[in-house]
């Protein structure tokens, strides 16, 4: 995709005309040659902001069948009508069909969408993390239902406390990552949160539970990029790559959270903390390796309540003096 720019004035500046380009690009040579096939132009931008800088707010699995989010104008909080979800039909390559375009409501500067088969999960409300004094503002988890391409519709939404940053289908489950408020102490600060949704049901989303963790300021390399998001799930767990500040202590905390979860819950267990920026968390081997900009650690997690550090190889330091 691409932003769909007027012809450049004398100046060379191209006025944007609010729409973006879906081009079908052909790479089937063996060769190598890429070859330009049909456009279709859709209302609205397709951002590159969010986890995996937007890959999410487009979808062509089938290779037949493209959907695209965009924001109707310049930031996505339009109201009414702050989203468009556009369907194209790329069957015949050379002669795209346009089947759909739909508006919807957003609040959001930088709504989270995942299409997933016939479904589009979305957040619609996202937010800055604010304390308002008593509880995690609520937002809505909406499920679209995209079977008939010429109409999709609405199917169903369920309230979750905090706000998402990443959808991660999970067969007729759904987990999502985001963050919620500290209701005491920190007025500022917030956790990490991931929250397991059941939509075997479009029509009616429940959730599962929540699972939240880290003091004080927490974040983790998964908000940016699922390649952070680690799941096994023959074990049921979940493992993220978190980094954070605790205001309690005045420490940083760094390292991988594990989390448990089943059909019918989701848990918090133990963390192995580690040095530097943690990036990844990768399981190999009945070991977890926790990578981070300093060290490369391995975690026995054989106690998911007390996963231990056995070994650590440091990949840089940060020096500040030399003699």
């Amino acid at each position: 995709a691409s932003s769909e720019l007027a012809a450049p004035d004398a100046s060379g500046y191209q006025a944007p005309t609010g729409n973006t380009e879906l081009k079908y690009l052909d790479i089937s040579d063996p060769a190598g040659a890429i070859k330009e096939r049909g456009m279709a132009i859709v209302g609205g931008t397709v951002q590159g902001w969010g986890a995996d800088n937007g890959r999410w707010n487009i979808d062509f699995s089938d290779g037949k069948t493209a959907h695209a989010l965009a924001c109707v104008g310049q930031y996505c909080n339009g109201g009414s009508s702050g989203l468009t979800l556009s369907i194209v039909d790329f069957s015949n390559p050379d002669a795209p069909n346009l089947l759909s375009s739909t508006n919807i409501p957003s609040s959001s500067y930088s709504p989270t969408a995942r299409f997933d088969a016939s479904r589009m999960y979305l957040s619609p409300a996202n937010s800055y993390c604010y304390y308002n004094g008593t509880a995690n503002q609520s937002i809505p988890v909406q499920i679209y239902d995209l079977s008939n391409s010429a109409k999709p519709t609405l199917a169903g939404s369920v309230d979750i406390s905090g706000q998402i940053w990443l959808f991660m289908p999970n067969g007729n489950r759904l987990f999502a990552l985001g963050d919620q408020c500290n209701t005491t102490g920190d007025y500022y600060g917030s956790s990490v949160s991931l929250s397991y949704l059941d939509v075997s049901n479009a029509a009616s989303p429940s959730s599962v539970g929540t699972a939240t963790f880290g003091q004080g300021w927490a974040w983790t390399p998964a908000a940016g990029t699922f390649k952070a998001f680690t799941k096994n799930d023959t074990e049921g767990l979940v493992v993220l790559p978190f980094s954070g500040w605790d205001s309690t202590s005045y420490q940083y905390n760094n390292g991988l959270q594990l989390i448990e979860f089943t059909p019918t819950s989701i848990t918090t267990s133990g963390t192995a903390e580690s040095k530097g920026w943690v990036e990844r968390g990768i399981f190999a081997k009945s070991r977890l390796l926790s990578l981070s900009d300093l060290s490369l650690s391995v975690v026995d997690y054989s106690n998911h309540v007390q996963p231990t550090v056995v070994s650590e190889l440091t990949l840089a330091r940060n020096v500040v003096d030399v003699k």
